[in-house]
């Protein structure tokens, strides 16, 4: 499923296949791809994405816990406890 998600804003005619999710630009939702021959041209700003990626999971880490145990926890359980 790598780069299924649809990066796209609002509804596009001329591409019906890119159905709006969520802004473009969402750290977790961009997956960059390069050719192999480009990879160390391309390699920081791949760093780049994943350091937002990171930052932002962790700036709502506790918004989606707090989720998970009212909506998920329920059905699937407690997550469980890392030593």
């Amino acid at each position: 499923m790598y780069n299924w998600v649809p990066q796209a804003d609002a509804v596009n005619d001329s591409n019906p296949y890119a159905i709006p999710e969520t802004p473009a630009g969402n750290p977790l939702m961009t997956l960059p791809r390069y050719w192999s021959p480009d990879a160390r041209a391309n390699i920081d700003t791949v760093r780049a994405i994943g350091e937002e990626a990171a930052q932002y999971a962790q700036q709502n880490k506790a918004v989606e816990l707090e989720y998970y145990d009212i909506v998920c926890a329920p059905t699937y359980g407690p997550l469980p406890v890392n030593p």
